[in-house]
């Protein structure tokens, strides 16, 4: 039986059932949680992007796509987060981040001014976005220190920290900055 996917509103959250298992994926469970839009000190183009599954079960992407403001950066979404797991995106290649395998690569660059992301299952179905258009908060294009969400349960456009080291945390946790 071919999986589809089914979108409600339940209690004022949005949920999405995937399959006949009924397994639902909440807006919250799957986070866009690191940004490299600076690039890393080998190169500026090598920048790239982490997800986050925040829940204990895996989830799978089929359908979901990534996406900026302007479309120059659409990304179809394949494969599955693990539970509590991490999911990369590189861009051009698998060479932005040394010694870490990429989870799919894609084409486009971020703006260095600010960009705005929309992380979305299905055609009409946010799950989480980032509107910095103007400026990223966080982040330090001199020293290459990612853009790092501090907190799962906060809007996209709060809690967020330049991460401590450069080169940010690729696939792992997010570093803690006092």
């Amino acid at each position: 039986m071919k999986a589809r996917k089914r979108v409600f509103v339940l209690m004022g959250m949005l949920v999405f059932l995937w399959g006949s298992s009924g397994e639902a994926a909440t807006q919250s469970d799957v986070i866009i949680n690191e940004i490299a839009w600076m690039g890393m000190a080998a190169s500026a183009n090598d920048e790239w992007i982490e997800l986050k599954n925040t829940t204990d079960k895996t989830i799978s992407l089929k359908g979901w796509t990534l996406k900026n403001a302007d479309g120059k950066i659409s990304i179809p979404l394949k494969g599955q987060i693990p539970a509590q797991g991490f999911y990369l995106l590189e861009r051009t290649d698998d060479n932005s981040v040394a010694n870490t395998k990429a989870d799919m690569l894609y084409k486009g660059s971020l703006r260095n001014g600010g960009d705005s992301l929309q992380l979305s299952a299905g055609a009409n179905a946010l799950v989480d976005s980032t509107a910095f258009a103007s400026s990223w908060p966080a982040g330090n294009n001199d020293t290459k220190q990612t853009m790092e969400r501090t907190s799962e349960g906060l809007p996209a456009q709060a809690g967020w920290q330049t991460s401590k080291d450069a080169g940010g945390t690729p696939k792992a946790a997010n570093s803690i900055v006092i």
